[in-house]
């Protein structure tokens, strides 16, 4: 069975290989065996983990590097990682997104269908990426000047353990892991603490650098008239749509092995728009009597 063909992707920040820019990657749509990989085996990662698994198995080519290991998977930003989840999505799936949203008025709870386009929760690619930032945050009459970087794949692994005992803990360790210098500007001293005011402004200002590391989605109930903002995950949502799905996707593999006697191996190494293709013209076939 002949594979479908990559896509090339653009990052929205994109990645530094001796200090020269580089945003192009390739992708594939998911094939069955990945599915079944990650809805089985995958199962019990954590999510960080489970994209970096994902990402590693679908990301054909980074610009510059070829074929990336998992630590270049790791090292990409949040913001890329959603967007090469979001793009992996569109190719293997569409680019229609169905959710069912909870009304979180306590006196409503109403469910709420809604269809979302990939296309509309990608964002643009940043017009001037920079590989480190620096920010001055001002408190009680000091102005700290923080030279930072933005939090990657790597980041959140390495927080995620304590991040299920203590996530204000964890946020913490995620920010001293990406910032690499506080200084009071007056007198240019060197801190080793983190002031408070850098720990409540620096994510905001890590999230404006990088605004597709968080999908935030306007909505209003149609039953008690709230509006509402929720956040679209990707990787979660993704990992719930392929646990979902396994079923269906064995029970894919027995119509085309049992009809097409193509083994096992084959069926799982095409894409789910591949599989369905085949069984739409087998599923005709069989009305009209010429199955078997």
């Amino acid at each position: 069975m002949a594979q479908d063909d990559s896509v090339q992707v653009e990052l929205p920040l994109g990645y530094w290989i001796e200090e020269k820019h580089r945003r192009n990657s390739t992708l594939r749509a998911m094939h069955g065996a990945d599915e079944v990989f990650l809805s089985e085996m995958g199962q019990s990662l954590p999510p960080a983990q489970w994209t970096t698994s994902l990402l590693g198995r679908c990301i054909v080519e980074l610009d510059g590097i070829g074929r990336p290991d998992l630590g270049a998977v790791r090292n990409l930003t949040i913001g890329d990682r959603e967007a090469l989840l979001l793009q992996l999505r569109r190719l293997t799936f569409g680019d229609s997104v169905p959710l069912v949203l909870t009304c979180p008025e306590t006196a409503c709870k109403s469910k709420m269908d809604l269809t979302l386009s990939t296309r509309n929760l990608l964002v643009a690619p940043y017009p001037s990426p920079q590989q480190r930032h620096e920010a001055v945050v001002a408190e009680d009459g000091y102005s700290y000047r923080v030279r930072f970087r933005l939090p990657t794949g790597g980041d959140q692994e390495a927080t995620a353990p304590l991040g299920l005992r203590d996530p204000q803990a964890a946020e913490r360790q995620l920010l001293d892991r990406c910032i690499e210098s506080i200084v009071l500007e007056d007198g240019d001293r060197a801190l080793d603490e983190m002031p408070f005011a850098v720990r409540q402004e620096l994510p905001g200002v890590m999230l404006e650098l990088d605004p597709q590391a968080e999908v935030s989605l306007q909505t209003h109930c149609s039953s008690c008239g709230s509006s509402f903002v929720t956040l679209f995950d990707a990787g979660s949502f993704v990992r719930q749509e392929l646990a979902a799905s396994l079923t269906k996707l064995y029970k894919e593999v027995h119509m085309l092995a049992y009809y097409y006697h193509w083994s096992e191996s084959e069926i799982l190494h095409a894409t789910a728009r591949r599989r369905r293709a085949y069984l739409e013209i087998l599923d005709e076939a069989l009305r009209q009597g010429g199955g078997g």
